[in-house]
């Protein structure tokens, strides 16, 4: 599923794709943030660490951590989780 929405906003024309990732002891997480990089590298494009942050499921985290991502002006963001998305 990361994989398919990453390729949607490439699809939509977005190139600079911020990620908030979700706990990376988490299986789902490390699953999601492959699908996303998958994504990218697949149509030639690579991953910007500046553009992968670390949160951790909760609403807070994907607030502070989307504020970090707009310092490197992303073209859309996409967070591993509900949560993390609304905030």
């Amino acid at each position: 599923a990361a994989r398919a929405i990453t390729h949607h906003l490439i699809e939509k024309g977005h190139r600079r794709i911020g990620f908030v990732r979700g706990p990376r002891s988490h299986l789902v997480s490390i699953r999601r943030f492959n699908g996303y990089a998958n994504a990218i590298g697949g149509l030639g494009l690579r991953v910007d660490p500046a553009l992968v942050v670390q949160g951790d499921f909760s609403r807070q985290s994907g607030r502070e951590q989307a504020l970090t991502l707009f310092k490197a002006r992303p073209t859309a963001i996409f967070a591993s989780n509900d949560e993390m998305a609304v905030g």
